[in-house]
């Protein structure tokens, strides 16, 4: 008597090695990213307050900012990185950058290493690797404009345009190398499953043998 073949089961993860390690790395790296530039930006923020910086809006703004840090993180390592987390990130920063005159010291502006420099670096670079290029991209363009806006609100029109570069640098580079990554990674998972599929029909076909 042949014996029936068992029905193929569902896919699950170990189905999809590399995409699963691709989720984990690029959750994990945004998560810890996004928590360390609000914990230190923070600190930075609060610890050059000279006029024209209005106390009154830099405090409830870096308070707000930390919270939505950790928040990320948390909710980022428990469940992943969803639609809603990439859009606030986007929505706050893009906020933080159009308030660089009230939040940004005139003389700690230049140079690229303000603290809403660094966050708006960071947050383009983590909306590239957990966002698909037509998502991920405008909203690079998005945060950019925005700090354009701001540091010439704020009377730096050469602060404005060398971080505007490098912010466009960071959003082309992490856009291309994760959708290199991605489409390198899934070849690799269809190529797991075919090797999955041929060795379970030379299995079944051994045992239909017997």
């Amino acid at each position: 008597m042949s014996a029936v073949a068992a029905p193929t089961p569902p896919p699950t993860v170990l189905d999809r090695p590399a995409g699963s390690a691709f989720s984990l790395i690029f959750t994990t790296l945004p998560a810890l990213l996004r928590l360390t530039c609000g914990l230190i930006g923070a600190v930075v923020a609060l610890a050059v307050r000279t006029a024209p910086v209005r106390v009154s809006l830099l405090v409830p703004a870096v308070v707000v900012l930390t919270a939505w840090s950790i928040w990320y993180a948390v909710r980022a390592l428990c469940t992943g990185i969803g639609g809603a987390l990439k859009a606030g990130d986007v929505a706050l920063t893009t906020a933080a950058c159009l308030l660089i005159p009230w939040l940004v010291a005139p003389e700690v502006l230049p140079g690229e290493g303000s603290w809403i420099a660094v966050l708006a670096s960071t947050t383009v670079i983590n909306t590239q690797a957990t966002a698909p290029a037509r998502w991920s991209v405008p909203a690079g363009l998005l945060i950019t404009a925005a700090y354009v806006i701001g540091a010439h609100a704020a009377g730096n029109r050469a602060e404005a345009g060398a971080h505007a570069a490098t912010l466009l640098v960071q959003t082309a580079c992490a856009a291309m190398m994760t959708g290199v990554m991605r489409r390198r990674i899934g070849r690799a998972d269809r190529d797991f499953a075919d090797y999955q599929r041929l060795s379970g029909e030379a299995v079944a076909a051994r045992t239909r043998g017997r």
